[in-house]
C-alpha cells in the first residue's frame, strides 16, 4: 500500500495512524489478519497487518477517524485528502482500512 504523504509514515511510527482510506473498492478484499506492505516512495518499508475493511462516504468520517488517521482532528484529515485528491466530496465512497502490528523493514 502507498503512502504519499511522509507525514503519514512518521504517524505510523508514533503509533498514531491506524487507519487509512482509499478510492478504489479492491481494499475490500482484505480480511482481517491479511498483510499489507507499507510503501513511501517505491520503498518497501515494512507491513501490517488488517483488522478490518468497510465502506463508508467521506460525509461519515469522523473527529476520531482523523485521529485514527494521524491527524490532530477530522479537519486536518480533510485538508490532507484534499490536497492528495484535488478535492473532498462528501458523497464519495471510500474504503476504510484499519491496521495493527506494524512491522518495520529497518527494525
Amino acid at each position: 500500500m502507498r503512502f504519499d504523504l511522509p507525514e503519514s509514515i512518521a504517524a505510523m511510527k508514533r503509533g498514531d495512524k491506524t487507519q487509512t482510506r482509499r478510492r478504489s473498492a479492491y481494499w475490500l478484499k482484505k480480511k482481517p489478519g491479511d498483510r499489507i506492505s507499507i510503501v513511501h516512495k517505491g520503498e518497501y518499508l515494512g507491513h501490517a497487518t488488517v483488522v478490518k475493511t468497510w465502506a463508508q462516504r467521506l460525509g461519515e468520517v469522523r473527529d476520531r477517524d482523523g485521529i485514527a488517521e494521524g491527524y490532530a482532528n477530522l479537519m486536518g484529515f480533510l485538508i490532507a485528502w484534499a490536497d492528495l485528491h484535488s478535492e473532498v466530496r462528501l458523497s464519495e465512497t471510500v474504503i476504510a482500512i484499519e491496521f495493527k502490528d506494524i512491522r518495520w523493514h529497518d527494525a
